[in-house]
């Protein structure tokens, strides 16, 4: 199980429920860092819209290189060991 942190200030903004339960899924489907191929794969997969991800892809605290995003901001501190381990195999 994925925990957000619910604390994280300015980040959740509107429907923060929604966004949080995203973030978990995410996660868990890709791991903390992921790329934008995989969050388009991701929202195709769950039948989400790109408007759904929007502020995470425009989101400049969350990039973590080119076309790379880390949501280890958003996860809280315990929760963190519970999501997969960054590799290079879920980065690419």
């Amino acid at each position: 199980m994925v925990m957000v942190n619910t604390n994280a200030t300015g980040v959740w903004g509107r429907n923060a429920a929604a966004r949080q339960q995203l973030v978990r899924e995410l996660v868990e489907h890709s791991g903390v860092i992921v790329n934008r191929k995989q969050v388009l794969a991701f929202i195709e997969s769950t039948g989400r819209t790109i408007n759904d991800v929007s502020w995470l892809l425009n989101g400049k605290q969350f990039r973590a290189s080119r076309g790379q995003y880390t949501l280890q901001p958003l996860l809280a501190s315990d929760g963190a060991s519970a999501a997969e381990p960054t590799t290079a195999s879920n980065v690419a």
